[in-house]
């Protein structure tokens, strides 16, 4: 027991030490990864970041198609019809292609510290929602896209993620253009988006396919007259 708690308590130690000097470097805006960031080329001997133009070619297509009118279920559609790999180097799917569209570093910015480590021993990393300090330097590195892409890109997706009603409230619409009427109708009473739905399969083998109010779907008795 002695020994485990010695054991311990020197983990402990050097993941605290390890820890303040991540956190130093952060501090001086230095460039902290275990992987290279898709679109760039991060050289762990000189320090230095460079664009992949390969790759900064697709980063710069999601961007404009995200701001011509795009979802990102039809941007992922689109790179996987054209045989483009994933940053995985797998099929693209919406949740790699948005959290292209929220990296800071396609704007040529740096956010330090956007996830920690738990604790020494299991050294399970979570998303840091304020819990700990982030950093943020900006013009860190040569940028992929413009500042105005960037922000007209980041206007869209707040937008789309938090709609206004007219009293004043807001709820969360999942924003969608997969469908013709995807994120286009809106429910009359609680203003909520109507949703795609597909009936059991009939006998003969066809289905019935109807919208709905997405609330009155959770819930049933919602949105009743």
């Amino acid at each position: 027991t002695l020994y485990s708690a010695f054991a311990q308590a020197e983990s402990e130690s050097i993941s605290q030490n390890v820890k303040l000097g991540f956190k130093a470097k952060m501090k001086r805006g230095e460039f902290i990864t275990l992987a290279n960031p898709y679109g760039y080329d991060w050289d762990k001997v000189t320090k230095e970041i460079s664009v992949n133009e390969e790759q900064a070619d697709v980063v710069r297509k999601i961007f404009n198609w995200y701001i011509s009118g795009s979802g990102s279920h039809t941007i992922a559609k689109k790179l996987n019809e054209m045989n483009i790999p994933s940053p995985r180097g797998k099929k693209w799917i919406p949740t790699s292609v948005r959290q292209i569209l929220r990296n800071e570093k396609y704007v040529g910015d740096l956010m330090s510290g956007k996830t920690f480590s738990l604790d020494p021993i299991s050294h399970k990393r979570i998303v840091n929602f304020g819990e700990r300090e982030k950093y943020y330097t900006k013009d860190h590195h040569i940028a992929i896209i413009s500042r105005e892409v960037w922000d007209k890109a980041q206007e869209i997706y707040n937008k789309r993620s938090n709609h206004a009603l007219p009293d004043g409230k807001s709820h969360n619409n999942k924003y969608s253009t997969r469908y013709a009427f995807s994120s286009k109708i809106q429910c009359g009473i609680c203003g909520n988006n109507y949703v795609r739905r597909i009936n059991e399969k009939r006998k003969d083998g066809t289905h019935k396919i109807y919208w709905a109010c997405s609330k009155r779907i959770t819930y049933y008795n919602y949105c009743q007259d």
